[in-house]
């Protein structure tokens, strides 16, 4: 017969034991975010079966990826839940380690997968990303006013992969109708270090010809140039070279996340060449980085979207794809059809119209008073200095009709 004390001491075990077992059950779950990766079999029995395995790097070591404690064996894709993975994509999971060890007595962390899922740190490259870009051009019409006279949607979208060397890049492909019928291959993407480097599909396989496209590691003050890269009949490469000015970065919001902003401007001058926003790109379309230094007509982003989910729509237009057909349906509304944006706006308001007939802008506040008028010349002006609240901008066009547009002053 147990003893008092034997009875206190084989219950203060038992609770021990079950505080023990709790604690490897709850405390024992961490979270681990880095990058998949493929790792070689440790072997615990001989012989040693050749082969490699999942694994996780983090930044402090490597982990051994297990599900139902079983080494998972690289077949290009991790499945956890029906969901694919691949090697090099970052993901956040949780789970229980457990140290052990190979035949060679070395030791190995192996992490039980409890739940993953993907990380997209990447700037402009993540999969099932779209962007449709507007491109239009002035002329005379019929009867020989200013008007748009021509006008195309492209589609950009990625699909695929292609290892040059060391690099993965995406390919870039784009529509150029409604239908997105005939797809052409319009160059490679990859990214590193929050740079987009893009390689024209014209000078492949010829990859040392990639440019940068972005680089959201920019900060406002920052000077970086800009390689415009051409190609002769003869297959002779040309470059030219200018410089560019990060005038101011903040944040906005797209689809309820933070995203950087940075409005771009030439080094030498006030003029305003691009406003580029994380994921996004370029507010005049994806590749438009590619010709701050070209001449030609005018782009604007229309839409982005991920997954088929609608994340940005240029508040100029009601839809995603634009012809020229709709332009000439616009002729019998206001002698000019503008848009102020952004708005609100704390610095810098862009003012685009369907034409140019604009002569004069000015700006009154809610009271009234006139805080800004001149010749129109450019389509920036800077609103810095004006103090916040509802303004209304008055537009005078060469008849002496006047378009009315509101903005607020952030």
């Amino acid at each position: 017969m147990k003893t008092k004390n034997e009875i206190i001491m084989e219950r203060f075990l038992f609770f021990i034991s079950v505080f023990i077992l709790l604690s490897i059950n709850v405390y024992g779950q961490n979270t681990f975010s880095g990058k998949i990766v493929y790792m070689w079999n440790p072997c615990q029995t001989e012989p040693c079966l050749p082969g490699g395995v999942f694994g996780l790097e983090t930044t402090s070591k490597n982990y051994i990826l297990t599900i139902n404690s079983n080494w998972i064996w690289t077949n290009n894709k991790l499945i956890v839940e029906d969901i694919e993975y691949s090697i090099d994509d970052e993901v956040e999971m949780t789970g229980i380690t457990t140290v052990k060890q190979d035949i060679n007595s070395n030791e190995y962390t192996e992490l039980e997968i409890q739940t993953i899922k993907k990380v997209d740190n990447n700037t402009i490259v993540n999969d099932n990303s779209s962007w449709s870009v507007l491109s239009y051009v002035y002329g005379a019409d019929s009867v020989g006013n200013t008007a748009i006279v021509g006008a195309s949607t492209d589609y950009y979208f990625f699909d695929g992969d292609s290892i040059v060397g060391d690099k993965i890049y995406k390919k870039l492909y784009q529509y150029s109708n409604e239908q997105h019928t005939n797809r052409i291959l319009s160059g490679f993407v990859r990214e590193e270090n929050q740079k987009t480097y893009f390689v024209d599909n014209k000078f492949v396989p010829n990859f040392s010809l990639e440019n940068i496209l972005y680089d959201f590691s920019l900060e406002e003050g920052n000077i970086f140039e800009k390689i415009k890269q051409s190609a002769d009949y003869y297959g002779n490469i040309y470059r030219d070279t200018m410089y560019f000015f990060v005038q101011s970065c903040d944040t906005v919001i797209i689809n309820s996340e933070p995203k950087k902003r940075m409005i771009l401007k030439f080094s030498e001058s006030d003029l305003m060449v691009d406003t580029v926003i994380e994921n996004v790109g370029s507010l005049h379309g994806l590749l438009y980085p590619l010709c701050y230094i070209c001449s030609g007509g005018f782009h604007e982003l229309l839409c982005y979207s991920q997954n088929d989910e609608l994340f940005y729509q240029n508040p100029k237009y009601s839809k995603c794809y634009w012809s020229l057909e709709d332009f000439t349906s616009l002729k019998k509304l206001a002698v000019n059809v503008c848009h102020i944006f952004p708005n609100p706006a704390d610095d810098i308001i862009n003012i685009s119209c369907l034409n140019n007939a604009i002569s004069r802008i000015e700006i009154v506040d809610i009271a009234g008073k006139k805080v800004y008028s001149h010749t129109y010349k450019e389509d920036t002006i800077d609103v810095s200095s004006f103090s916040k609240g509802l303004y209304l901008l008055k537009m005078y066009d060469t008849k002496g009709q006047v378009s009315l547009l509101k903005f607020i002053k952030e």
